[in-house]
């Protein structure tokens, strides 16, 4: 069985072709762009943590990283949220990277650039990098 998957997933990555960003589009994803000019893809569905990773993999990308993509400056940074360079650039809650003990994961709400950290279980977008 888990030749059969390897394969698979071999197979279907060159086909989709996606770790270029402006492939994320239709049915893939939706592009969304940061205060810093920087691009990701956010899922269309919603999907738990270990789902989010691998669907960021099989696009040839990775879930963000709150150390790395919430950063940003300039006049158009709040930086009296938790994650500025996110905040408005689209709608949902988004998963991070980062654990927060065993079973929990930062996520960052893109409307309001705030982090919260619920469980692996829930559902919630992915966004790639």
């Amino acid at each position: 069985m888990k030749k059969f998957l390897t394969i698979c997933f071999v197979c279907i990555v060159p086909v989709l072709g996606w770790a270029d960003i402006s492939k994320c589009t239709g049915t893939a994803g939706k592009i969304i762009t940061d205060i810093n000019g920087n691009k990701y893809c956010r899922s269309h569905i919603t999907m738990n943590w270990w789902s989010a990773n691998a669907w960021c993999d099989v696009l040839g990308m990775t879930v963000i990283n709150p150390s790395e993509d919430c950063y940003c400056s300039g006049e158009k940074c709040d930086t009296s949220v938790r994650c500025p360079n996110l905040k408005g650039v689209g709608e949902g809650e988004v998963w991070t990277n980062s654990k927060k003990g065993n079973q929990a994961v930062y996520t960052i709400i893109l409307y309001n650039g705030s982090m919260e950290s619920p469980p692996q279980k829930n559902q919630n977008y992915a966004l790639c990098k």
